[in-house]
């Protein structure tokens, strides 16, 4: 069974994402549709596109390969807690921030 998120988690969710979408929404109204092709073609824009999809991809590995080593050491460790005395105090280090809130 799954509980509602309080009322004011709620509210400041949908106030966060007014405030990401907004300016992402203003962008697709400035952007000059007819000319998006040869602005494409452009040497600087192929160039910055190049080294913002290879950061990001980079990044995202760098990610993948810190976090999956890490998930292995948390999960370790937690079943090692839950044998021990001491696990009611680090459970709630393991969960998210919403389940807390709940």
């Amino acid at each position: 069974m799954r509980t509602r998120l309080p009322r004011r988690v709620r509210i400041i969710a949908l106030l966060v994402i007014a405030l990401v979408a907004t300016p992402l929404i203003s962008l697709l109204f400035r952007v000059p549709w007819a000319r998006m092709p040869s602005i494409l073609r452009q040497e600087i824009v192929t160039d910055a596109l190049v080294l913002s999809l290879t950061s990001s991809v980079l990044a995202a590995f760098i990610a993948l390969f810190l976090g999956i080593p890490v998930a292995i050491l948390r999960i370790s460790h937690e079943s090692d807690d839950d044998a021990s005395d001491g696990a009611a105090s680090s459970r709630g280090w393991s969960r998210s921030p919403v389940r807390l809130w709940a």
